[in-house]
């Protein structure tokens, strides 16, 4: 049976879109695993619409993909999307320390897992 490796979303609402999301199995051994990402336009911020997006891809990621666990990184210092995360059943798993460059400044990253069905 062909699996597919990933799903992506753009969510055109209103006129310029709301935002994005995507789902991507991972290589390798982990093969139930798959990296979630989204972003949604600033004008669309606090409407629930992450929370719900992030629900339904969960949903699709594990139905149409097979996914027993999926995994979201959120640059440190962004509550808002680890809350959506959050509403969603994901747990902090770790805390990556220096892991990327943004504007110019060293930041950690925290990674959030949901092993549990949505």
């Amino acid at each position: 049976m062909l699996v597919p490796k990933c799903c992506h979303f753009y969510c055109p609402r209103a006129q310029g879109g709301v935002g994005s999301i995507s789902v991507e199995r991972k290589d390798g051994d982990e093969n139930n695993v798959g990296d979630l990402g989204y972003m949604i336009l600033t004008p669309w911020w606090s409407k629930g619409i992450g929370t719900e997006a992030v629900r339904q891809m969960c949903g699709i990621a594990r139905e149409e993909l097979g996914l027993e666990r999926i995994s979201a990184t959120v640059f440190e210092g962004n509550r808002a999307s680890e809350r959506v995360l959050e509403k969603n059943g994901f747990r902090l798993e770790e805390t990556i320390t220096g892991a990327v460059v943004k504007g110019g400044k060293v930041m950690d990253v925290r990674v959030y897992c949901n092993n549990d069905s949505v």
